[in-house]
């Protein structure tokens, strides 16, 4: 998980999504994609979530 959690430190708001858009529902990755994209832009992260 903490080789996950390095990976997802090195993406893009953008490659954040296209990664979320690929995981199954439920995939603990999730929330460390969720953490990423709000620690980048938390007004789109809250846009994204609808």
């Amino acid at each position: 998980m903490e080789r996950a959690k390095a990976l997802v430190q090195k993406l893009s708001f953008d490659e954040c999504i296209e990664v979320f858009n690929q995981l199954p529902s439920g995939s603990p990755i999730m929330d460390l994609l969720f953490d990423r994209m709000e620690s980048l832009d938390m007004k789109r992260f809250e846009e994204f979530l609808g």
